[in-house]
């Protein structure tokens, strides 16, 4: 059987790459380019399909596209023969250098959104570390720190974030400034990541029908937390900057997990049956997140729609929890400025903070 190529996405130029290790497959790529995406389209239609849903979302978040995808990208001499005024070296596979950045200023190719991923294989907690990098001031901005295990991850409040190396667990850093962010979207920003995570799903082909958001940080499915979000603004001597830490179960062993976890956690592959590659996702969710930003900086209403589609609150009693207080009543959506809103017996209120009890 003919090895399955290896697909990744470029964020710099819109399009797909697929790297070719074995000699008996790469050779199909030995073609013109049309040529070899029949060729694929023949030996693997899944993945055919999956590039082209790729191919849709960066339309979507109009990120620019140059044709048909890529069929031969070669890590020997970094590359692109099918389209030579791309970039020559992908960002998902090597460091872009000198001669990708001016191929990328030639080509009309804007830049990628992160400027460093920092990839730890055990870390307490992504945030915290990306917290000490960001105070550092010696990290560009905006960056993401990886974890292939975190020892204390950092949820709400004091709550903390289990995770093991089925889980995904990154945050994302980065200067409210040059994203436009201003002070009153903060609040706004862990339902634009919760919104982002599950259309990252959705732009890998998956069904996403069962995926939702539960107010004000957490996603669920089926009543199970899959995936967490935690945004924080800290002060820095280089001004304020903004993490976004993000965890999901991508294919985490629960039954590790402490008793309180397994009551009411579950992991994606159990949720939809698949197996997600953490690679796949992470540049996924990135591009995700990215648009997000744009969107809440712009205030456009399609994020906030997308929250209150994903709301899993929405006509259910909910009893939220704030310092030296309980409001209870029937939840009616998430509003546009990202606050819960409650039907109380005294009225509408509008809950901007708060823990809602399970």
């Amino acid at each position: 059987m003919n090895p399955l190529p290896i697909l990744s996405s470029c964020d710099d130029c819109g399009a797909c790459c697929l790297v070719v290790t074995e000699p008996p497959f790469r050779r199909v790529f030995d073609g013109d380019g049309e040529e070899a995406w029949n060729t694929l389209k023949r030996a693997h239609p899944a993945l055919v399909a999956e590039i082209l849903t790729h191919q849709a979302a960066r339309r979507e978040a109009g990120v620019p596209s140059h044709g048909s995808p890529c069929l031969w990208y070669d890590p020997a001499t970094r590359k692109c023969r099918h389209h030579p005024l791309r970039p020559q070296a992908c960002r998902a596979f090597t460091i872009a250098s000198p001669d990708c950045l001016d191929a990328r200023r030639r080509a009309g190719i804007e830049a990628s959104f992160l400027a460093a991923v920092v990839t730890l294989d055990e870390v307490d907690s992504t945030s915290t570390h990306a917290a000490q990098l960001a105070r550092a001031g010696n990290t560009r901005l905006p960056f993401a720190v990886r974890a292939k295990r975190q020892t204390q991850g950092r949820g709400q409040r004091t709550n903390r974030w289990w995770s093991d190396e089925g889980s995904l667990t990154f945050t994302l850093a980065l200067d409210p400034r040059a994203s436009a962010i201003e002070r009153d979207l903060e609040p706004r920003l862990a339902l634009a990541a919760a919104v982002s995570v599950i259309r990252a799903v959705a732009s890998l082909g998956h069904d996403t029908s069962s995926l939702g958001v539960r107010w004000p940080n957490d996603l669920e499915a089926n009543g199970r937390k899959w995936g967490g979000i935690l945004a924080e603004s800290i002060e820095t001597t280089h001004g304020r900057r903004i993490l976004i830490g993000v965890g999901l179960n991508l294919s985490s062993s629960l039954g590790e997990a402490p008793i309180e976890v397994r009551n009411m956690a579950a992991s994606l592959h159990t949720i939809l049956g698949i197996t997600l590659d953490p690679e796949l996702i992470f540049d996924a969710v990135i591009r995700a997140i990215s648009r997000a930003l744009r969107q809440l900086a712009a205030r456009d209403d399609a994020l906030a729609n997308d929250w209150a589609r994903f709301d899993l609150l929405s006509s259910q009693y909910v009893h939220v929890e704030q310092p030296g207080r309980i409001i209870e009543g029937l939840a009616r959506g998430i509003d546009p400025a990202g606050a819960l809103v409650v039907e109380t017996a005294r009225g509408r209120e509008r809950v901007v903070a708060g823990r809602v009890r399970r």
